[in-house]
């Protein structure tokens, strides 16, 4: 599905915004008639999502700075006021104190050229990144020290580690600044495999292990949905869909959402057959 057929089903379904994939836009997009499309539909870009390794080799490094140059450039331009950043595709557990470094090092300098342009730095908490659960999340955000680096609460990651959203919600909610909403049922048997399938693939597969809609997998949303109403959340919320059927999705999941609260700022990130 093409990014314009995207725009135009989620305005209809009455979605409020698109975060932006990386493979959605690039320095080769046309800007202008982007924007005015997303005026057109009255949607807004809470996020563009690229993607960083900066806990790889140096070349990496240097590629993800460029990276983030560029996007930090489409962003403005979009009045985008986040770009989400992965660490890399290694564990807090399994990284060593030179990629920890890197990665503050790396962080502290995109932070610091993002700042310029009023925009900040989210996080993702995903498996196999430096973090991949609340005690390494919090560490990392105290390293960099950067006002502008926030964090994207992928709760499902979080509720696959610690099993209580609550209490993710407790240690991390004064630096979320963006929330994705997926569902799945794994089975033990393919807990690794599901562990990361999209985190680095620039041809990625909707097939993302055991998906299932936010009703009817592991993670109850209801009180999760509830709290977030409790601590009056003003911010996003992206609904990420890896799995068929990503028009009828996209009409499922906002409905779903909408039932359970009053959240009114919904977007999509993938709510097609990536």
């Amino acid at each position: 599905m093409a990014l314009g057929q995207m725009i135009l089903l989620l305005a209809k379904a009455g979605y409020q915004g698109i975060e932006l994939w990386g493979n959605h836009v690039n320095k080769e997009t046309d800007l202008k008639a982007l924007r005015f499309l997303l005026d057109s539909h009255g949607l807004e870009v809470p996020m563009i999502s690229p993607y960083f390794d900066f806990t790889a080799s140096v070349a990496k490094w240097d590629k993800s700075i460029e990276t983030a140059s560029t996007y930090i450039k489409i962003a403005s331009f979009l009045k985008a006021p986040l770009i989400r950043a992965f660490t890399g595709t290694v564990g807090s557990k399994k990284a060593t104190v030179e990629q920890v470094q890197r990665c503050v090092e790396g962080l502290k300098k995109i932070c610091a050229e993002a700042s310029e342009e009023g925009i900040s730095i989210a996080l993702e908490t995903h498996p196999s990144t430096l973090v991949d659960n609340v005690s390494s999340t919090l560490h990392l955000l105290e390293k960099v020290e950067a006002d502008n680096l926030k964090v994207n609460l992928d709760i499902y990651h979080m509720f696959e580690v610690h099993k209580d959203p609550q209490f993710v919600l407790e240690r991390l909610y004064e630096h979320v600044a963006h929330i994705h909403a997926k569902n799945a049922v794994i089975k033990p048997e393919l807990r690794e495999q599901a562990k990361h399938p999209l985190l680095h693939d620039p041809n990625p597969r909707a097939d993302f292990v055991g998906v299932t809609s936010l009703a009817d997998g592991e993670m109850e949303y209801k009180p999760f949905i509830k709290a977030l109403q409790d601590r009056k959340y003003s911010g996003y919320v992206s609904i990420e869909w890896f799995g068929k059927d990503p028009a009828i999705a996209a009409q499922s999941e906002i409905q779903y959402l909408r039932k359970l609260s009053k959240i009114r700022r919904v977007v999509t990130e993938r709510v097609t057959t990536l």
